[in-house]
């Protein structure tokens, strides 16, 4: 029987191994064959004008007429490789550097003619190059598990003392468990590509040019100026969006119509402290919490609010103790408004001396609630009330407004002129 493939003998890329081809070509034989049958199956073997062929015709003939001669020259001519048998580190090596792609995961593949998915066919090879390793306890698994995506690593959990079982756990991995991994992942990466959007946004707005731009943005040559519209804060930008139902100061909002006041200038100054009325600090409070979020304590909400502390102390950077009616600062998710009784520490509302209700909030919102929650109080406490008019009985001239009035009338008209 004629082989497949041609034996060409010159290591191209497509050739088959030489000692593969000679067993090839003896397994077509038979007890009663000749061993002339058996050197022109040999030589029916070799592709036209190969260097095989070449060395075929070159054979004396009492070597092609005895097989054990020419199978023995073959052998000669194409000896077989000589292996270096790998070190068990290098073996070890191996099964670490043996990486589960994250694109195969939840793929149908084939793999020994069986259909499995892809992590099943990467731990079937796991399992097989850990055999090799000479690794029976298992010490390396925490390295090839530390290697996996992070969705399996999420979804293979627990610890393993064999190979078995830690590939038998990947294996029962199921389908629906990896689709709700990856829409979760999806959407976490999602949120947090919403976030970096926004920090870069804020880093613009902060070039070291942008005043600059400000500045000349309004310049123009024979055209009427438009109306100038004060900026959004930083703080403000990253507050703004879709949750104003969670604003904190919703009941503290001024009545339509109000005139809010500006938010002075983040820049930091050294000013004596002035005393301003609670009804007009509660005003700027209100003013500048307008668009600001609470959001919720979720994944979400956490990562928000992360952007909404990097936007606030990147703005308020000269504010070493926390926010204030000026620049508000953000809530932790999960607490309760300002001025509502609640811990100013925790943010949550308990009897003074009881423990805490959650992690503390950090010095900047503690010190906020403080100011927020005496503003608020002091202003319902006292409200505003508009002044009386004073009633007037009695009304003196002063001698010397008498005197000058005396003298207007004096110089009233044309004088001593003639009549108009």
């Amino acid at each position: 029987m004629a082989p497949a493939i041609f034996f060409w003998g010159d290591n191209r890329a497509d050739d088959p191994v030489p000692g593969n081809f000679l067993k090839l070509i003896n397994s077509g034989f038979k007890e009663s064959s000749s061993n002339t049958f058996k050197a022109k199956q040999l030589e029916n073997g070799f592709a036209t004008n190969s260097v095989a062929e070449q060395w075929f015709d070159a054979l004396g003939a009492a070597t092609k007429a005895d097989w054990d001669l020419l199978e023995a020259a073959f052998k000669v001519r194409w000896p077989k490789e000589v292996i270096v048998p790998p070190t068990v580190e290098q073996r070890r090596s191996r099964l670490r550097a043996e990486k589960l792609a994250k694109e195969d995961i939840g793929v149908i593949v084939m793999a020994n003619g069986v259909e499995m998915t892809g992590q099943a066919r990467w731990a079937s090879k796991i399992l097989a190059l850990s055999a090799l390793a000479e690794d029976p306890t298992g010490a390396s698994i925490h390295s090839v598990r530390d290697g996996m995506p992070d969705i399996m690593k999420k979804l293979v959990k627990g610890t393993f003392g064999t190979w078995a079982e830690f590939c038998t756990a990947v294996k029962a991995v199921s389908d629906d468990e990896i689709d709700t991994a990856i829409a979760e992942e999806k959407r976490i990466s999602a949120v947090e590509d919403e976030s970096k959007r926004l920090r870069t946004q804020l880093q613009a707005q902060q070039s070291p040019t942008a005043p600059l731009r400000t500045a000349f943005g309004g310049f123009n040559i024979n055209r009427p100026r438009p109306p100038t519209v004060p900026p959004l804060s930083e703080a403000q930008f990253f507050q703004s969006g879709t949750m104003s139902a969670n604003n904190i100061m919703s009941g503290f909002q001024p009545t339509r119509g109000t005139t809010p006041v500006p938010n002075p200038s983040s820049a930091p100054t050294q000013r004596t402290p002035i005393f301003r009325a609670n009804h007009l600090r509660h005003a700027d409070l209100s003013a500048n919490t307008k668009d600001m979020v609470h959001y919720p304590d979720t994944p979400e909400g956490q990562i928000a609010y992360q952007a909404q502390v990097l936007a606030w102390k990147t703005a308020n950077s000269h504010k070493q103790k926390g926010g204030d009616e000026y620049a508000p600062y953000p809530l932790t998710p999960g607490t309760l408004p300002v001025g509502v009784g609640e811990c100013h520490t925790c943010g949550l509302r308990h009897p003074m001396g009881t423990p805490h209700l959650r992690a503390i909030v950090d010095t900047f919102e503690t010190n906020y609630r403080r100011i927020a929650g005496h503003i608020i109080r002091t202003s319902r406490s006292n409200p505003l009330v508009a002044p009386k008019p004073a009633s007037v009985q009695y009304i003196a001239a002063a001698p010397e407004y008498l005197a000058y009035l005396s003298h207007y009338d004096e110089e009233q008209g044309n004088g001593d002129g003639p009549a108009v």
